[in-house]
């Protein structure tokens, strides 16, 4: 059984709450974005699983939230990787802004997160910059932007 079954969600569906802060073109305060988890395996699932450790699937969860997240609540895209070592993880359009995506296992740690990625980013200098910060145990996510 993978994740949307293991949580009891009906119908292998998940509502991720989705907390937008300076986000551009948002609607308002708050996305709820429901990911469809039907058509993703059993096996496909155990496979991932034997491949990757825990913290590693909680990472490329996030990736995939934040994603659907910035395109959803901002009408944004997640274009490019930024160069390694130069701190921020993505490029989003629409002039590469800096973008950092964190995903976590815990409820707990979500604001800790979230302010260490961002006061990192503040403190570094990134003029434009974006981040991304899911949470699995209650299924939220913080995204906001610094924007000129």
């Amino acid at each position: 059984m993978h994740s949307c079954t293991r949580r009891g969600l009906d119908h292998k569906t998940a509502i991720v709450a989705v907390d937008l802060t300076r986000a551009p073109a948002a609607r308002g305060p708050r996305l709820a974005l429901s990911v469809d988890c039907e058509d993703v395996s059993t096996t496909d699932v155990r496979r991932l699983q034997r491949t990757y450790g825990r913290s590693r699937l909680v990472e490329l969860a996030a990736v995939a939230i934040a994603g659907l997240a910035v395109y959803h609540g901002c009408g944004l895209e997640i274009r490019n990787v930024a160069l390694e070592g130069s701190g921020p993880d993505y490029l989003v359009d629409p002039d590469e802004c800096h973008f950092e995506v964190s995903g976590r296992s815990r409820a707990s740690d979500l604001a800790a997160a979230w302010d260490t990625r961002w006061d990192r980013l503040v403190a570094h200098g990134y003029g434009e910059f974006g981040v991304c910060v899911a949470e699995f145990e209650t299924l939220s996510v913080r995204l906001g932007f610094q924007l000129r």
